[in-house]
């Protein structure tokens, strides 16, 4: 894969995603840091407090990256069983317009 590839990849439309582990390995490699700090016992209350946040941060992009893999291969494989058997995907429920404003209900 050349550099520019790889570079209009991530610059396209949600092209972020594909930086997830990479920023996960960052933020883990982080949380080891200040834990290891925090245990020399250098700035105590800042390492434990940074520790906590990288570690809520890894468990949120985690979380994060499931979920965007349930929704994609989710939708995807739905369309196709639909495609296959012949049924069209719209939704059963629409939305109603409201009526057009004629006129103020203010009165000065």
């Amino acid at each position: 894969m050349t550099s520019s590839n790889f570079f209009a990849q991530i610059m396209a439309p949600g092209g972020g995603i594909i930086l997830i582990p990479f920023t996960r390995g960052v933020i883990l490699c982080l949380f080891l840091l200040t834990v290891t700090v925090f245990i020399w016992g250098v700035a105590r209350v800042n390492m434990a407090i940074l520790g906590f946040l990288s570690l809520g941060m890894y468990i949120a992009l985690g979380v994060f990256q499931t979920e965007y893999k349930k929704v994609m291969g989710g939708s995807s494989s739905s369309n196709n069983n639909n495609a296959v058997e012949g049924e069209t995907s719209t939704t059963s429920t629409t939305k109603r317009r409201r009526p057009a404003v004629t006129s103020s209900k203010r009165e000065d």
